[in-house]
């Protein structure tokens, strides 16, 4: 078990052992691993009864998590490629305690979340659920001058609520390693909501564009790969006393309380 006494301290985006030796396994040897780490996913995670329980279901939903996972690695790889570290594919088992507290193994953990979410924004789009297609919640709205929020904007609040069930249900504990695991995926799917791109299209007479329709479009995963990358440099530590998170002052030795939970999600929103 990570070791979290000194000081109280844990990396922001820092995740259990535990979870970090099944997700660096899993991008380490895909085809000896996947499968475990998919059905690990699936049956520690959300009740089958929440995705209509059968084996049409299950395979759907084994297969978006497995093609997450090596979106995921693929990206890791080329977000690291210059670096000394590049999302390890062997000898994990000698590097893992080494990496279970490091903004390298956070990275991991937050971009896995994001590969899931992409990956099921992406079928989503592609009509492979039912209940799953446009998100027309701003449709007809103005959404500034001439324009409006039309067309079909890719749904990922549909992804992102069935991908929170899939990983942070994983998670039963309650104390600071429970946190900032929970923490960590909200990172990956916030990079997937922050990176789509506004597309528009123009309506008049020859051209004229007197009036537009916009829609939100899903951006390429390299995209979310860069805006996590930037986080990867810029990450904070937190303590945890009291069940509560605060930023740690590595300058002053001094931990900065945070009051409420809805604050510290605020604090990584504006971390830039």
């Amino acid at each position: 078990m990570l070791n979290t006494n000194i000081n109280n301290r844990v990396t922001l985006f820092e995740t259990p052992l535990g979870l970090i030796f099944l997700i660096i396994m899993s991008l380490a040897n895909w085809r000896i691993i996947s499968a475990w780490s998919v059905n690990k996913i699936l049956m520690t995670g959300p009740k089958m009864n929440e995705f209509g329980a059968n084996a049409t279901t299950y395979l759907m939903f084994s297969d978006i998590v497995a093609s997450g996972e090596k979106k995921a690695a693929a990206e890791c790889r080329y977000q690291f490629r210059l670096d000394r570290w590049n999302c390890p594919e062997e000898s994990i088992m000698t590097q893992k305690s080494r990496l279970s507290a490091t903004q390298e193994a956070s990275f991991v953990q937050s971009i896995l979340a994001a590969g899931i979410m992409h990956t099921l924004t992406r079928r989503c789009s592609l009509g492979h659920f039912s209940d799953c297609g446009c998100d027309d919640s701003k449709k007809g709205k103005r959404g500034g001058h001439n324009w409006l929020w039309s067309g079909c904007s890719d749904d990922v609040r549909f992804s992102a609520r069935v991908s929170k069930q899939l990983i942070d249900s994983l998670e039963k504990g309650k104390d600071a390693l429970a946190s900032m695991k929970l923490h960590n995926n909200e990172v990956g799917r916030m990079a997937v909501r922050k990176t789509m791109k506004t597309i528009c299209k123009c309506h008049g007479v020859s051209g004229s564009c007197t009036t537009k329709t916009c829609w939100r479009q899903l951006a390429n995963f390299r995209r979310v790969g860069y805006y996590l990358k930037k986080r990867y440099f810029k990450s904070l530590h937190v303590n945890f006393q009291e069940g509560k998170l605060g930023e740690w002052n590595v300058a002053s030795g001094q931990g900065l309380s945070f009051n409420t939970k809805r604050e510290i999600e605020y604090e990584f929103i504006v971390i830039a």
